[in-house]
This record gives structure tokens, C-alpha cells and sequence, in this order.
């Protein structure tokens, strides 16, 4: 038995996502202020993204729904500055894809179209994120055999479900697939729990947190290929 298939994590795996997602939150409020210049009396970035921790406190389910806990909170800023509840729908909804257009507007770590390439050569590629980055937008859609979102899943990583939904698509067991991600407990751990073998993309070298590491850890994405060799060898001799 051997590796199969990768699934990838995508914000700050395979990209860079802070600064685009600071980008596109300026960008939206600009165009708040443009179109709904009353909210400079009452929001600010700051202020709108409390309005979306609250929402989640309020409806936990919204965590799983990352755009509609977004227009949510844009809608709700909107109204508490003066204007009804259709204006505020209407600009919450145009802010929300003023914001979505500039968190696609990402850095991608270095190499990764070429690494991604090489590893769609021999194994099947899949995207599952808790984010709302949508590959279809992105340059690196070619190399991909499918994705799943927590949105779409209506659960978050590292709940089963997203890397459920990767077996059932590609019908592999968890022995046959790689997980590749930044996030210690929502992509190590949650890959671990279903027995996928894990990759911890570690770009700032932070300390591991604690339980059971990955298969491997890797400090740039240019490592992986080497590694996931190393993996399915490991994996042959196992099976």
C-alpha cells in the first residue's frame, strides 16, 4: 500500500494570507467609507471584526460559515450607523465581494506551482480549508483534483469531516493520503485522528505545541516533494 493522494491546507501553506487579508479588510472599509460615509462615526477594521467575534459567540455556527459571519458583521456595522436594513444587506453584500476579490490577492510561497506540478504527476491533489479562498480563482486550480471547505462541509478542521470528505471523493484510506498544512491542531491533529500521515508546514519555525508530531515537518514548501517520497517509502514497507 502507498501514498495516493495529498490534501493540502491553503492559507499560509501554501501561500502567504496576512498581509492580503489586511489589504482587502482596508479595501472594504474604503469602500464603506465611500458609500456609507456615516459608519466613520461608529466602526472602524477594528470594530467590524469585534462585531464578528460576538457573532460567534452568539451563533457558533457561523465559524463554519467564514462569508456569512463576514457580510453579517459588515451588514450589522452598517445599520448601527444609521442606515436601514436594505441599505445595509445591499452595501454588506458589495463590501463582502470587495473584500473577497482582495484576500485572492495572495503571495504564493516560493516554488509552489512547480512543486505542485511535480506532485500531480504521481498522486492526487486536494484542497480543505476552513477559509473562504477559492481555488477556482487561483493559480494553482490546475493542479488540483478537488476541494472541500468548511463551508461547504458546514463543519471545521480539525473536526473529521473536510478529511471525511477527501476519502469518500477519492475512495483511498487515510494510509493512502498525506496531509499538508501550518496549523498544528486543526491540520496535524485533525489528519491524525482519521490516520492520514501529516506534514507540518513550519515556515516560522515556531516550537511544536505538544502531542503526537507530524510524519514529517518541513520549514519550506520547496521540501515537500522529498518528503512525501520519504513517506511513501515508509508507507510501502509498512503495508
Amino acid at each position: 500500500m502507498s501514498i495516493k493522494a495529498i490534501t493540502f491546507d491553503l492559507d499560509n501553506t501554501l501561500w502567504h494570507v496576512d498581509d492580503a487579508i489586511r489589504v482587502a479588510e482596508q479595501n472594504t472599509f474604503g469602500y464603506l467609507l465611500k458609500h456609507c460615509p456615516k459608519i466613520k462615526q461608529h466602526h472602524s477594521i477594528t470594530s467590524i471584526r469585534q462585531l464578528m467575534f460576538g457573532l460567534v459567540e452568539l451563533r457558533p455556527e457561523l465559524r463554519h460559515q467564514i462569508s456569512q459571519l463576514r457580510k453579517m458583521a459588515l451588514a450589522t456595522a452598517i445599520e448601527q450607523s444609521g442606515y436601514s436594513n436594505a441599505e445595509a444587506l445591499q452595501h454588506a453584500e458589495t463590501a463582502f465581494q470587495v473584500f473577497l476579490h482582495g484576500r485572492h490577492q495572495v503571495t504564493l510561497f516560493d516554488d509552489t506551482l512547480e512543486i505542485l506540478d511535480r506532485l500531480h504527476q504521481d498522486y492526487q491533489l486536494g484542497a480543505l480549508t476552513n477559509g473562504n479562498a477559492d481555488i477556482n480563482l487561483l493559480p494553482v486550480r490546475p493542479y488540483f483534483d478537488f476541494s472541500f471547505s468548511a463551508e461547504e462541509c458546514k463543519s471545521s478542521k480539525p473536526d473529521a469531516k473536510l478529511f471525511q470528505a477527501a476519502l469518500n471523493y477519492t475512495g483511498f484510506s487515510p494510509s493512502e493520503c498525506v496531509h499538508v498544512g501550518d496549523h498544528p491542531e486543526q491540520d496535524i491533529f485533525g489528519a491524525q485522528q482519521l490516520g492520514f500521515y501529516t506534514v507540518w508546514i513550519n515556515i516560522n519555525n515556531q516550537e511544536w505545541p505538544g502531542g503526537v508530531k507530524a510524519s514529517a515537518e518541513i520549514n519550506r514548501l520547496s521540501d515537500l516533494p522529498r518528503t512525501i517520497s520519504a513517506i511513501a517509502k515508509n508507507a510501502d514497507r509498512s503495508g
